[in-house]
This record gives structure tokens, sequence and C-alpha cells, in this order.
């Protein structure tokens, strides 16, 4: 799909993705012309805004000499 490989994606945390196209403007237009591929991975893309915050996050710890009944 052309357009789809400058999409960046970050993880926010609790199951958000910020999109981004590597370069300026066009990632509506990516969007727009495979919108059924979209539909299909995401279950809702939205324009980001300041309030969009994530309410939880995910954590792995390696934890070296502690036994594992403790």
């Amino acid at each position: 799909m052309e357009g789809i490989s400058n999409v960046k994606v970050t993880g926010m945390g609790d199951r958000l993705l910020l999109l981004q196209m590597r370069e300026d403007g066009g990632l509506e237009e990516v969007m727009k012309s495979h919108e059924e591929w979209w539909n299909v991975m995401f279950k809702r893309v939205r324009r980001w805004s300041p309030q969009m915050v994530s309410t939880s996050r995910s954590v792995w710890l390696k934890v070296h000499g502690i036994p594992l009944h403790v």
C-alpha cells in the first residue's frame, strides 16, 4: 500500500497508539485511500487532542535473586 510505510506508530499506553507521518502532512490522505484496511486494523481512529491521555500503563519487570514463592 502506497504511503503506509511513512506512518510512524507510537504506543501511548492503555491500548492507545499515536499515528504520525514521518514527513509533514498526508496521513488523512493515506487513511482515506485505504479506509477499509484501517477499519479492519483499528477499532477507532480519531484526530489527536491534548485531552487524550492514558489512564493506565503496563510495565514489565525483570527480577533476579528473589525466590518465586515470595
